[in-house]
């Protein structure tokens, strides 16, 4: 009876860290626009940030839950134009590889760019 409770609660346990490992997600975005941006949006189902004076060449670093809906929206504005791009995170807790942003002056690029 004792090696049966022990082994349903290892067993809710590995699935409880299963689902946060899950939910839980990188995502880096690199500026690499030649000039400073002015205001980055980054809306998720749990996360709204707001960040002023992104200077050109600064990479940025988020830990992004979302165990349901894993939409990300981001949005920058420069003196130039306004840009935006809606996709989905990708990978786990360690994947940040898969989810990275690229703010260019064509626009913003993302998904796997092997940027290290």
């Amino acid at each position: 009876m004792n090696n049966r409770r022990n082994f349903v609660f290892v067993l809710v346990l590995m699935i409880l860290v299963l689902a946060y490992l899950y939910a839980s997600n990188k995502m880096i975005v690199y500026n690499h626009s030649g000039q400073a941006i002015e205001k980055i949006w980054i809306k998720t189902e749990f996360m709204n940030k707001e960040l002023s004076d992104v200077k050109d060449g600064e990479a940025l670093k988020f830990s992004v839950f979302a165990p349901f809906d894993k939409k990300v929206q981001i949005k920058t504005k420069t003196t130039i134009q306004i840009n935006a791009v809606t996709f989905r995170l990708r990978g786990f807790f360690l994947g940040e590889e898969y989810n990275q942003v690229e703010l260019t002056q064509e626009g913003i690029k993302q998904g796997t760019l092997g940027i290290k």
